[in-house]
This record gives structure tokens, sequence and C-alpha cells, in this order.
């Protein structure tokens, strides 16, 4: 019987919780590096919100929207506690719910599919592109069906899904495009800030 060389083998979980691989892996995430660059912003945003007594909406919640709306150029900006309440907001203002369905990359955070199951629809999910990883606009255009009301093509990566590819398919069959662009801050499609005709960022929640 052939055997599996000892250091070609998958390690165990109990190796691979023991083993130090802070000098081999690069890490998935590193959220501490962008907090310890701006450390001191931080942590004097936290404590004006403290001091103030007020924890829910307010004038901090109040300045943030209006400068995030104006750094996206667009008229107006509404926050949310999370990126799931964004998207599930915009689809039941939509009227999105039960025996509705509602496009979504088959590559993208959990909380993408939850808001249309919260909404009360089917979410159905769509293969994604493998160069951009972002839905990819011939599998949605297969995936329409006659009670598909939303497509979400979510931004991943800091990457554009491709709108101007997605775009008419969604108009063609009727569709509304709710855009997340929770991993997009900054990333611009045609020259522009994605922000789309809905646009949503979603933010961590604190509570």
């Amino acid at each position: 019987m052939a055997t599996i060389p000892a250091s070609t083998r998958m390690p165990t979980l109990d190796n691979w919780m023991t083993t130090d691989r802070s000098k081999s892996d690069i890490p998935a995430a590193a959220p501490l590096r962008g907090y310890q660059r701006l450390q001191t912003e931080i942590d004097a945003a936290i404590a004006e919100v403290v001091d103030s007594g007020w924890y829910v909406l307010g004038e901090a919640c109040t300045r943030f929207e209006a400068s995030f709306s104006s750094y996206l150029g667009v008229e107006g900006a509404v926050g949310t506690a999370s990126g799931t309440d964004a998207l599930e907001v915009a689809l039941r203002a939509l009227g999105v719910g039960p025996g509705d369905e509602v496009l979504v990359p088959g590559l993208t955070a959990s909380a993408t599919a939850t808001a249309v199951v919260r909404a009360g629809a089917r979410p159905v999910i769509v293969d994604v592109d493998p160069v951009s990883f972002t839905i990819d606009p011939e599998h949605a255009a297969a995936a329409v069906s006659g009670i598909t009301k939303v497509m979400i093509p979510v931004h991943l990566y800091g990457h554009p899904a491709r709108l101007p590819e997605l775009t008419p398919i969604a108009d063609r069959a009727g569709l509304v495009v709710v855009e997340d662009c929770a991993q997009s801050h900054g990333a611009t499609s045609s020259s522009r800030k994605c922000r789309g005709r809905l646009p949503l960022f979603g933010l961590s929640s604190t509570g």
C-alpha cells in the first residue's frame, strides 16, 4: 500500500492549532493593523460618542452620513447597524417578500443571502466570474425566472462587479439592481465610486 510522506500530509486539527504559523502564513485578515494606523482618531471618535450619552443615531451619525454621502457624490446616505440590515431594508422597501426570487453571487458573505431570507424571499445562487470573483453576467441571465425581482451584485475584495454587462440584463428582465458595496469603499466602476442605484455599505455592528 502506498504511503503519503509525513511532510506532505494535511495537518490534523490538533497540529494546526498548536503550530506556530506566525512566520510562514499570510493572514486572511489583519484588522488590528488598520486600527493601529488610525488609533488616535478612532479612540477619540468613540470617546466622543460615549461621552455624549447618545448611542443610537445622534449628531455623530448625522455627521457621518453627510460626510459619507459627500465622499460618494450622492444626495444622501442612511446608516444602519450592519450590511445585513442595509440589504434587508432595501429589499423590503422594494416590496420584495414571499414568492419572490433574488439573484445573489455564490461567493460572498452569508449576509447577502441572509438578508434575502429575512425579507421572506428566496435567494438564487449564481456562479461567479473566475477572474474578478463577482457575479457572472452570463450565469445571471440564465438564472432569471418569472418571479425574479432583484439582482444583488457584490463588489468583492474591492473589485467592482461587471455592471456594464449586468445592468442591461436586469433592465431587460425588469429587475432592480441592489449593489452590495460593503467591500468596495472607494472602489471605482466606469470612473465613479461604486454606489449604484441602491448602494449598500456595510459597517461593523457595535451592538
